[in-house]
């Protein structure tokens, strides 16, 4: 008899954990292949066809269908392995729309002296979401292995109705405000409003905030019959100290595994924002926008770093280890393998910032115009508290590492601009600067993910860009653009989607694929 898993209890029934409908046996399977602990047979696997279905939304009122039959051609490899190639695939989709909205001649009122009325659009809003995706059957055999993997089923009608307004509400006084009813078939109601105000105390100087909430259901691999799989790294807690080795340290590879929930909650937020924009001399304007962003019961699967640290913290979770190579005398060492959970209402998410800009542009009469510009992010906090009470602070950190393949969380970004345009022409060139980042998990977390490289740090990274156009011809326009002068190199960063390249492609891509020169030539039609 298959094992049993209670999280997978729905509507009184329990799933079998080694059911193919939730492959996790098989994912672990094809994970003990990857350490050796497993031998596959070497017959040949057939061909076959695997038939997926999607219904998804396209905007209001919508109903879109995409399925697809993709033939499957199993190709043996000499070690008894097999991978898949895809023929092309048929696509149909069907659609209708339907977004009646109300414009402001349904509500026309005077403000006190502002001359402009105040408007009211209304919407409705109707999809149906079906999820069929039995996923690779061979992935199920172990036949496939060294990927990440999905599959999922489930089903639900949303419907939503909203209304906006815009209410200059005296001369210098404008307020707008929001509000938007949703209802899942398999979670309920939900109400978000939203308000605005800006004041204009004097002509150079304008006073802005905002408030709003927000909602999100859990999606359909978070709560349907599903199961995913994919890679992260990990300090082993258990090997490392005692192997020293990269791969228990932090270099090697660990499978996240995080299985469908039915009792998921919405996730529910709260974000604020207040700011001003000044104007204290003709051409020179500058805004600063404070942030704050507080969600709460946020959807997680495994982060695999937490569950390992503590496994007492994760009652549901599930830590796989290799037998065959565990160190003698010390129980449940084997090398990890994977790390499985149900998704979970896990966090409190927080997070605050600033964003400043400042711009001037100079006339230089016959000389043409000079434009200088700045833009700035700074992140305060970004932190997690999780249910057992443990709270942990990102900003300027790697982590949370199972987030965007371990992008980190540089705490400043800004870019620097200066653009001269005189007639047809334009030239500009960028400054772009991203911040270090400590090669932490977190700040109350210090061990070093990448203890051999950089002193457990990873460099700013400064590029300078610059680009030209010229439009003295009728309809045409040439331009051209140099991205990375100077050829700078991206910062070494081993951490980065988990030690696969070497540097972090979602900050300092450019500086991997080193200067490049561009060319073209562009005509528009009357």
């Amino acid at each position: 008899m298959s094992a049993l898993h209670p999280i997978l209890a729905r509507k009184g029934r329990f799933l079998p954990l080694l059911s193919t409908a939730i492959p996790i046996a098989a994912l672990l399977t094809g994970l003990l292949a990857r350490q050796g602990a497993f031998r596959f047979g070497e017959a040949p696997a057939p061909d076959g066809y695997r038939r997926s279905e999607l219904f998804y939304p396209v905007s209001s009122k919508v109903f879109r269908r995409s399925r697809l039959r993709i033939p499957v051609k199993l190709i043996e490899h000499p070690v008894g392995l097999t991978r898949l190639r895809r023929r092309k695939a048929d696509v149909v989709h069907l659609q209708w729309l339907a977004a009646p909205e109300v414009d402001d001649r349904l509500l026309r009122v005077d403000a006190p002296g502002s001359g402009v009325n105040a408007a009211l659009a209304l919407g409705a809003e109707y999809r149906r979401e079906e999820l069929n995706n039995p996923g690779e059957p061979e992935v199920f055999l172990g036949q496939i292995m060294g990927l990440g993997y999905s599959s999922g089923q489930a089903s639900r009608n949303v419907g939503a109705v909203y209304a906006e307004l815009f209410a200059p509400l005296l001369k210098n006084l404008e307020l707008t405000a929001a509000l938007r009813y949703d209802h899942y078939s398999d979670y309920g109601s939900n109400w978000a409003p939203k308000v605005g105000v800006k004041y204009t105390p004097i002509q150079q100087l304008v006073l802005r905030g905002t408030y709003s909430t927000g909602f999100r259901a859990p999606g359909p691999y978070e709560s349907g019959l599903s199961a995913t799989n994919g890679f992260t790294s990990v300090v082993d807690p258990v090997r490392c100290p005692i192997t020293g080795s990269p791969a228990d340290c932090g270099s090697g590879t660990v499978g996240v595994i995080a299985i469908g929930n039915p009792n998921l909650q919405p996730e529910k937020s709260k974000t604020w924002t207040v700011g001003f924009v000044w104007e204290p001399l003709p051409g020179l304007n500058g805004t600063i926008d404070y942030w704050n962003i507080a969600t709460k019961q946020v959807i997680n699967g495994a982060d695999a770093q937490l569950v390992v640290n503590d496994p007492s913290a994760f009652p549901n979770a599930l830590i796989t280890r290799n037998p065959a190579d565990a160190i003698p005398g010390v129980p449940n060492s084997g090398t990890l393998l994977a790390v499985s959970t149900p998704f979970l209402n896990d966090f409190k998410q927080e997070t605050d910032g600033v964003d400043v800009s400042a711009r001037y542009r100079w006339d230089m009469k016959d000389y043409g115009a000079l434009t200088t510009g700045l833009e700035w992010t700074h992140v305060f906090h970004f932190s997690r508290e999780f249910n057992d009470g443990s709270k942990y602070q990102y900003a300027g950190t790697h982590g949370p590492t199972v987030l965007s393949s371990s992008a980190g969380i540089p705490q400043d970004k800004w870019n620097l601009t200066l653009a001269w345009e005189r007639g047809p022409w334009n030239v500009t060139g960028i400054v772009r600067y991203i911040g270090p980042m400590d090669t932490i998990e977190a700040k109350e977390l210090p061990d070093c993910l990448q203890p051999d490289f950089n002193n457990c740090t990873v460099a700013s990274f400064t590029t300078l860009d610059l680009s030209a156009s010229y439009r003295g011809f009728k309809n045409w326009e040439i331009f051209g653009s140099v991205i990375n002068v100077f050829n700078r190199l991206a910062p070494f960063d081993v951490q980065a989607a988990y030690g696969g390249y070497n540097y972090n492609y979602n900050y300092a891509n450019t500086g991997a694929t080193g200067t490049q020169f561009n060319l073209g030539v562009r005509y528009t039609f009357n």
